[in-house]
C-alpha cells in the first residue's frame, strides 16, 4: 500500500525553526480562541509559567552524579521549566516568562563547561558532564534548546546573551554528546535520542555541521547513511514494523527522538515522514499489532514493562494522524487529555485539541514479527479474545535469555506472563528479571540461557486454532530445544523437547497470574537453592516428588486456569510466589534431571459459571522421534497434537504422519478442525 503524507515540509528562514514554526504557533493560538481543550491547556502551560516566574527555581552547582536524586530533579525541573517557559512565552508573548528562560540558560551557561566528564557509581558504560550518561543530556538539552528556540527573538535578548548560552552551554553540550560519534550510529533509542538532542542543538544555533550529520551522518552523505535519522529508519526499524531492540518500551522511548527529528527536518523542507513509503508509520503501527487485545498492555518482553497504547505517549500518535492522516489513530487519541506543556523524556507536547471522533481499534489479525522473531497467534473476539506470544530469537540490545518463552492472554487479562524489567541497578533486575528462570522456558543446572537466536518452525492460525513452533539449538551449551504450542479454543497445549548430550537438571516454570492452588506438595522446597539467582526470588516454595499426572489451577477475576502436567519419572513439582512488577504471580515448576526429555503439558482457561471442557489427558509417544498430547473433551469430542522432532513417519496410535506438527480435532468421526506443517 503507497503510504500518503498530508501537507507539504515548510522551510523556516528565523526563530522559532525547530519542533514549532510561526506557522505553528499562529495555528495553536487559533485553537487556543476557538475550542474548549486548546484553552484549558493554555491556561495550565500559563500556571506553569507564573510559578516558575515566582518560585525562580534554582540551577545546581554540581552535575547530576547518579548519587543524589535531588540534584538529578532539580535539573531535569531547569531543563523542562525552560521548554515549558519557552512554550508559555510563544502562545502568550510575556515576557517574563522569556526572561525567566533566558536566566536559567545563562545559569547553565555559567556551569557547563566546568562540570567534568564523570559516570554513575554503579555503571560505567558511559559518561557525560551535565548527567552521568549522555542519553540523560540529550533528554535534556531538547526542551532547553527549545525553549531556547521559543524565546530567541525575545527583546529581553541581547545578541551577547545568545551568543553565550550558543557558545557556553548548548553547542558544548551537543559536542559533549557527540563525544564518540558512534552514539549516532546505532539502531538503539538511545541513538535516536541522542540524535534528536545533537539536531535540536545544532539547528537553534546554526551549526551547520553537526545539523547534518544529526540526519545525514557522519559523513554528511546520506547515500552513506553513517548515522542519523535515515540510518535509523533503515536500520532501526525492521520490515515488520517493531524497534530492532525487541522491548517496546524501548520503541516508544526511540519514537519520541524520531518524531523531535521529523518536525525539526519537516520545518526545514525535508520530507522524513515520506522516506521508504512511510517507514516511519511503522513505529507507530506495529505497536497496535503488538499490544494485548483492548490495547491498554502488553507483553513485558525483555527489558520493558508492560506498555498501553493509551499511556504516556498516547498523545504522540496525533502527530502521525495529522502527517499520515489515519484516522486509525482516533482509537487511542480520544483517551488523551492533551496538554501544552512538555515533560520529561516526551518533548513533544500536543498540537491538536479538536474533539477526536469516536473509534475502536481495529480488528487486529495474527502477527508475525521475524526481525525481533515474536510470533503471536489471535483467536476469538470480544470477551472471547486470546492470543498466545512465543519469542523465538534472534538475541538484540535489551534482549533476555529466554528462548522459546511464551505469555497467554485470555479471560480478559494476561494469564502466563513475563516477569517484566526494573531499573539496571537494582539487584532484582540482575538476579531475577534477567535471568531465565523468570520467564515461561527452560533453565538447565539453575544457569542463565546463552543470548542467542532460534527458528520459527511452524505458524498458523484459523478460526479458534493456532499454532507455533519454534526451536533453538545455541541456548544450552550441548543442548537442542524445540517447543510447540497449539491453541484448541479454550485449550493451550505444550510440547516441550530438551535433547542434550550430558545430563542436565532442567526447570520449566509457569508463572501466571492469579491465586495458585494445589494439593501436590504440602512440604517446603527441602534442596530450595535460595542463594542463587532467579531461585532466590521464589517466596514459599513447596515441593513434591511425582512420577505421576498432576494438576493446578490459577483463580483470576472472570474464571480460572487449570494447568495439567503429564508426568515423567524422576519429576518434582515446585510451587512458589515470584514477583512481577509491583504484583506477583503464582508459579508451577517442572523440574527434571534428564539427558533427554518432553515437558507436556495442557492449559485451559476456564470462564466463571463453566466448567473444564478437558475430560481428561494422556500422552502417545513414539519414541526418540515424536510425542502427541490427546485430550477427551467433555463435550465428547477429542484433539489430538502432534509433533515430530526427527523426521519421517511417526505413529501416535491410529494416526501415522510425517508432519512436523499435526493437530486434529474429533467430534464423533468426523474430523472438525485439522492443521498440519511439514508433512502429511
Amino acid at each position: 500500500t503507497t503510504v500518503k503524507v498530508i501537507g507539504t515540509p515548510r522551510k523556516a528562514t528565523e526563530h522559532p525553526c525547530t519542533i514549532w514554526d510561526a506557522q505553528d504557533i499562529t495555528e495553536i493560538k487559533q485553537q487556543i480562541k476557538t475550542l474548549p481543550k486548546a484553552k484549558r491547556a493554555y491556561e495550565g502551560i500559563v500556571a506553569f509559567c507564573e510559578k516558575a516566574v515566582k518560585d525562580q527555581m534554582g540551577v545546581p552547582d554540581e552535575p547530576d552524579r547518579g548519587d543524589n536524586p535531588k540534584v538529578a530533579a532539580q535539573h531535569n525541573a531547569v531543563a523542562v521549566g525552560i521548554g515549558n517557559l519557552g512554550i508559555g512565552y510563544a502562545l502568550s508573548g510575556n515576557e517574563a516568562y522569556a526572561k525567566e528562560a533566558k536566566r536559567l540558560l545563562l545559569e547553565l551557561a555559567k556551569r557547563y563547561e566546568s562540570w567534568p566528564v564523570h559516570q554513575h557509581p554503579k555503571f560505567v558504560h558511559d559518561s557525560a558532564k551535565w548527567s552521568w550518561q549522555r542519553l540523560n543530556e540529550a533528554i535534556w538539552i531538547i526542551p532547553a534548546a527549545w525553549g531556547y528556540d521559543l524565546i530567541y527573538n525575545s527583546p529581553s535578548m541581547s545578541a551577547e546573551e545568545r551568543q553565550t548560552i550558543a557558545d557556553k552551554f548548548i553547542m558544548p553540550c551537543a559536542r559533549d554528546i557527540m563525544r564518540s560519534t558512534s552514539i549516532i550510529r546505532a539502531a538503539t533509542n538511545w541513538s535516536a535520542i541522542c540524535a534528536a538532542g545533537v539536531m535540536t542543538a545544532a539547528r537553534v544555533c546554526g551549526d551547520q555541521d553537526l545539523y547534518e550529520k544529526s540526519y545525514m551522518g557522519l559523513s554528511r552523505n546520506l547515500e552513506e547513511k553513517q548515522g542519523g535519522i535515515f540510518y535509523h529508519l533503515d536500520q532501526g526499524i525492521d520490515d515488520d514494523g517493531m524497534w530492532a531492540e525487541g522491548a517496546i518500551g524501548y520503541q516508544f522511548m526511540a519514537m519520541r527522538g524520531l518524531l523531535v527529528m521529523a518536525e525539526i527536518l519537516w520545518h526545514d523542507g525535508i520530507d522524513v515522514y515520506g522516506y521508504r513509503n512511510g517507514r516511519l508509520k511503522l513505529v507507530f503501527d506495529s505497536p497496535l499489532w503488538f499490544c494485548y487485545p483492548g490495547g491498554s498492555s502488553s507483553p513485558a518482553v525483555h527489558d520493558s514493562g508492560s506498555s498501553s497504547l493509551f499511556g504516556r505517549d498516547a498523545h504522540l500518535y496525533q502527530y502521525a494522524r495529522r502527517r499520515y492522516g489515519d484516522t486509525t489513530y482516533n482509537a487511542i487519541l480520544r483517551h488523551v487529555a492533551p496538554s501544552l506543556e512538555s515533560v520529561y523524556n516526551l518533548f513533544l507536547p500536543a498540537f491538536d485539541f479538536a474533539t477526536v471522533d469516536a473509534a475502536d481499534l481495529p480488528a487486529v489479525p495474527s502477527t508475525l514479527f521475524p526481525g525481533v522473531g515474536f510470533a503471536i497467534a489471535r483467536t476469538g473476539a470480544g470477551e472471547e479474545s486470546k492470543y498466545l506470544f512465543m519469542d523465538y530469537g534472534p538475541n538484540r540490545s535489551h534482549g533476555h535469555p529466554d528462548k522459546l518463552n511464551f505469555n497467554l492472554f485470555a479471560l480478559g487479562q494476561e494469564l502466563f506472563a513475563d516477569a517484566g524489567s526494573a531499573w539496571y541497578s537494582l539487584d532484582i533486575y540482575k538476579r531475577y528479571y534477567s535471568h531465565t528462570l523468570a520467564h515461561n522456558t527452560v533453565t538447565a543446572n539453575g544457569m542463565n540461557q546463552i543470548m542467542t537466536g532460534g527458528r520459527l518452525e511452524a505458524y498458523g492460525s484459523l478460526g479458534d486454532m493456532a499454532v507455533i513452533r519454534a526451536s533453538s539449538d545455541s541456548a544450552i551449551p550441548a543442548c537442542a530445544l524445540d517447543r510447540t504450542l497449539v491453541m484448541f479454543g479454550s485449550r493451550l497445549y505444550d510440547i516441550y523437547m530438551v535433547k542434550s548430550g550430558m545430563p542436565y537438571t532442567l526447570d520449566l516454570p509457569y508463572h501466571c497470574h492469579g491465586e495458585l492452588t494445589q494439593s501436590v506438595a504440602t512440604a517446603p522446597w527441602a534442596d530450595h537453592p535460595a542463594d542463587k539467582p532467579g531461585y532466590a526470588y521464589f517466596t514459599d516454595p513447596l515441593a513434591a516428588k511425582t512420577d505421576g499426572d498432576w494438576a493446578c489451577s490459577w483463580t483470576v477475576p472472570k474464571g480460572r486456569v487449570d494447568l495439567r502436567v503429564l508426568g515423567e519419572t524422576g519429576t518434582q513439582a515446585v510451587f512458589a510466589t515470584t514477583p512481577k512488577g509491583g504484583s506477583k504471580l503464582g508459579t508451577a515448576m517442572i523440574r527434571r534431571r534428564a539427558t533427554e526429555t518432553v515437558f507436556g503439558s495442557v492449559m485451559d482457561t476456564i470462564s466463571t459459571g463453566t466448567d473444564s471442557s478437558i475430560k481428561s489427558v494422556r500422552k502417545m509417544a513414539d519414541r526418540p522421534g515424536g510425542y502427541a498430547l490427546v485430550a477427551d473433551l467433555a463435550s465428547g469430542g477429542q484433539e489430538v497434537v502432534m509433533a515430530n522432532f526427527s523426521g519421517g513417519l511417526r505413529t501416535f496410535g491410529e494416526w501415522t504422519t510425517d508432519a512436523r506438527v499435526a493437530a486434529v480435532q474429533l467430534r464423533g468421526d468426523h474430523a472438525t478442525s485439522f492443521y498440519m506443517a511439514g508433512g502429511t
